[in-house]
């Protein structure tokens, strides 16, 4: 064999690709083991970079949800601690009613709750959720079984009140 120069034939539009030269490392039965060792090097750098940055951007994006979690939940406990505050006057409405029709000790029962029914729709409406939770674990570490009726008291007012704000009529049952 002649000592010519290599023509290389490459389709149009292929990447070039280096050869190994004769006599390197690579030509030569080499391993190249010390490149391929960078190259994963290199490469390990940038996919850690990049779970970096996925992490922080992660990070990010729960944090901002965790905000506007917080932000619905302040809007709803102020909403309901307004109803709450709109349901004791309406308690005490029925205390006066009561009152009238001679029945002083169902007046004053109503008057208590009414009372509380304020305090606890004021504490709604002033509370963050920080807040909130943190009493309601306290509440719960403290008084499992009234955390439990109070829960199973809520839940069926809830219900009664669902079922009244049904309309009574033929149509609405269809």
């Amino acid at each position: 064999m002649t000592d010519q120069p290599r023509t290389n034939i490459r389709p149009a539009g292929a990447p070039m690709v280096p050869m190994p030269r004769p006599g390197s490392e690579i030509a030569d039965g080499g391993s190249g083991s010390e490149r391929v060792d960078e190259l994963a090097g290199q490469a390990k750098q940038a996919g850690g970079e990049l779970a970096g940055q996925a992490k922080d951007v992660g990070a990010k994006l729960a944090g901002e949800a965790r905000e506007a979690t917080r932000g619905q939940l302040d809007g709803r406990s102020t909403k309901a601690g307004e109803g709450m505050v709109e349901a004791a006057h309406d308690v005490r409405d029925i205390a006066e009613e009561l009152r009238r029709k001679g029945r002083d000790r169902p007046a004053h029962l109503a008057d208590q709750a009414a009372e509380r029914m304020d305090r606890f729709g004021a504490y709604l409406q002033e509370a963050d959720t920080d807040r909130i939770l943190r009493d309601a674990r306290r509440m719960a570490s403290r008084r499992p079984a009234a955390v439990v009726a109070g829960a199973a008291v809520v839940g069926i007012v809830a219900g009664r009140l669902l079922k009244a704000s049904e309309p009574d009529t033929e149509e609405a049952r269809r």
